[in-house]
């Protein structure tokens, strides 16, 4: 596969933040798919606080030994997994951690131990975004952010990256996610698909007091969409049946990622901080609250 334009920054340390025994081993095997062709190690993190329902929390914190007790119990559970990926020759670190917050833990993570992409578990349902903390971590994280579901990946998955070709001022974030997607797309030995949308033209145009041709106006936005997906793509590898132009709104990418059986998605977004930082983008949420697959997030 030809490299994108944008040259991809390595990523030497991979942070997996585990939730427990069900999902960790399947998060930590797809990290460690990518951490094998990338040379990456894995920093494992498993934050706990308040797992444990039938205790106060008042107890919690006022039990020194039974903190303890607790934090080593996990200690020992991370480890049992780790183990199995240590004999395969994965560099990996590892902490138990306690904390009311995860996507705290992860963020201070990413600053000290120079973490370059985040891996944790997606919500079991069909939704992706399950929790707050996942919303936490999308939105301040600096690195990108992997949502991952609890099935394992296919032999040659399908990696679809999802593109704005219409917006000039998203030219160096388009840039980003085709070479991130790239990335994962060499790492996994998988097959890269592209995907942008374009409103409907009815919805575009509005309420009109003379004869519109939809169907030609229909066609001229699609191919001048299509002209500039070709700009963007130009160094991929790539043939026409792998772009996917589609009319529709956001939820779109979502379905057509579905109907064409990709296990990634790729997606940028402008992140937000400070006072103003309450939304993801508009964009992204609308997908991830309806992707079925697992999730790249690339700011």
């Amino acid at each position: 596969m030809t490299e994108p334009a944008v040259k991809t920054p390595p990523i030497e340390r991979i942070l997996v933040l585990v939730r427990g025994r069900d999902d960790g081993e399947i998060v930590l095997d797809k990290a460690a798919a990518l951490a094998l062709h990338l040379d990456a190690s894995i920093l494992a993190v498993r934050v706990v606080h308040d797992d444990y329902p039938e205790l106060s929390i008042h107890a919690i914190e006022t039990s020194q030994a039974l903190k303890t007790f607790l934090l080593k119990a996990e200690e020992t559970m991370l480890e049992e997994l780790l183990d199995p990926l240590r004999q395969r020759g994965i560099r990996i670190e590892s902490a138990t951690v306690w904390h009311k917050r995860d996507w705290q833990v992860a963020l201070d993570m990413i600053r000290e131990y120079k973490v370059g992409l985040v891996i944790k578990g997606a919500s079991a349902t069909h939704r992706s975004i399950g929790t707050p903390s996942d919303w936490h971590l999308l939105r301040e994280s600096a690195v990108p952010v992997m949502l991952v579901k609890p099935t394992a990946w296919v032999d040659g998955p399908i990696v679809l990256a999802a593109i704005d070709a219409n917006c000039n001022e998203d030219h160096e974030l388009n840039n980003r996610v085709l070479s991130r997607a790239s990335q994962v797309c060499e790492s996994l030995g998988g097959h890269l698909h592209i995907i942008t949308t374009f409103p409907s033209v009815e919805h575009w145009i509005g309420p009109v007091t003379v004869i519109v041709d939809f169907d030609r106006v229909r066609a001229e936005v699609g191919a001048e969409t299509a002209t500039h997906i070709d700009k963007l793509t130009a160094s991929l590898a790539i043939s026409p049946a792998e772009i996917h132009t589609v009319e529709g709104d956001n939820a779109t990418i979502a379905q057509i990622a579905q109907d064409i059986g990709a296990e990634i998605l790729v997606l940028g977004t402008h992140r937000r901080s400070g006072p103003n930082g309450i939304l993801l983008g508009n964009t992204a949420e609308k997908i991830l609250e309806a992707l079925t697959c697992d999730a790249l997030v690339v700011g």
